[in-house]
């Protein structure tokens, strides 16, 4: 399965490890705006342009919408700073970061 970078629209490199019991890790780069998408063992960390966001699967429903929420105004403000720049172009994106 191909994924897009939520920031600039780009394909992402996609790296995942197997185990008897299926995927258990996943990692996941944009060579272009350098946004980080790594899955392990139930854990989820997101990061790009200097903002991290962890969560794992314990975390309630309205810790998740609170942190898409910061993490949907981060994304916008590392992507103006990419547009400024001419890292990206266009408006190619995704809804959500996480």
């Amino acid at each position: 399965m191909k994924m897009c970078c939520p920031v600039c629209g780009r394909l992402l490199n996609t790296e995942r490890w197997f185990e008897e019991c299926g995927c258990v890790e996943t990692y996941s780069k944009c060579l272009k705006c350098g946004y980080c998408h790594h899955w392990s063992y139930g854990t989820t960390w997101v990061g790009f342009g200097g903002f991290d966001f962890e969560y794992s699967y314990t975390i309630t429903e309205e810790e998740y919408f609170k942190m898409v929420k910061q993490a949907n105004k981060a994304r916008w403000k590392y992507r103006k700073w990419l547009l400024r720049k001419g890292i990206v172009k266009g408006k190619k994106h995704a809804l959500n970061v996480l």
